[in-house]
């Protein structure tokens, strides 16, 4: 599937937004998560199911930056 991470493109093939984070290697306490502007609270995460399409974006603290390249 396609989303829009960041503003750019991105390939998945994973179904909720805590496998997205898994995958780009992300700690979920330290991140926050939109989903179409629209905060997404750690706890409702792994329920959260992704689309083709999404509009996700991530911002993470502590120093750690996402590397979408």
């Amino acid at each position: 599937m396609t989303l829009i991470l960041n503003g750019k493109e991105f390939q998945t093939r994973v179904r909720t937004l805590d496998q997205l984070l898994a995958e780009l290697a992300l700690s979920g306490d330290m991140v926050v998560v939109l989903w179409f502007g629209e905060i997404i609270p750690s706890t409702r995460r792994s329920h959260h199911p992704l689309q083709d399409g999404d509009h996700i974006q991530i911002a993470a603290f502590y120093g750690q930056c996402v590397n979408l390249e």
